[in-house]
Order: structure tokens, then sequence, then C-alpha cells
């Protein structure tokens, strides 16, 4: 199982594309900065989705590390 992408994560990853195109000359650390900026403006109501699909993902993948480590043992 694989470690559960955060809320802002999610939200970083359906915008990136957006402004990496957008501003096709920034640097990787200023689209970083950019989409920062995005995200702590972003309105609360808009974030509650990602936050959503975030404990979404780790309900799911908590059942899925709790099924492996009955079949192989704790993760190490």
């Amino acid at each position: 199982p694989r470690k559960v992408l955060t809320a802002y994560f999610l939200f970083r990853q359906e915008v990136f594309s957006d402004v990496r195109r957008d501003n096709p000359e920034a640097r990787m650390v200023d689209i970083t900065r950019m989409i920062g900026e995005m995200w702590n403006n972003l309105d609360p109501k808009e974030k509650e989705v990602y936050e959503l699909a975030y404990r979404k993902n780790k309900l799911k993948n908590d059942k899925e590390i709790e099924e492996y480590e009955k079949k192989y043992g704790p993760i190490p």
C-alpha cells in the first residue's frame, strides 16, 4: 500500500498542469509557490472537497494496510 496524498496534494495534482501551461517560463519553485497561494486562498467549502477525498482515501488505505499486514506481517 502507498501513502495517501493529503488534501493539498490532491489539489496540487488537479491544478498543476493548468498552472504550468499558463506559466510556461516559470520555474518549478515558482509554480509550487503559485499553487500554495491558490490553496491558501481557496474557499473553505472548496477545500472541504479535497479534505473529504483525503479522508475517503485514508480509510481505504488503512483497510489495505490491515489486509496486507494480516497476510505478510507488519510493514517495516
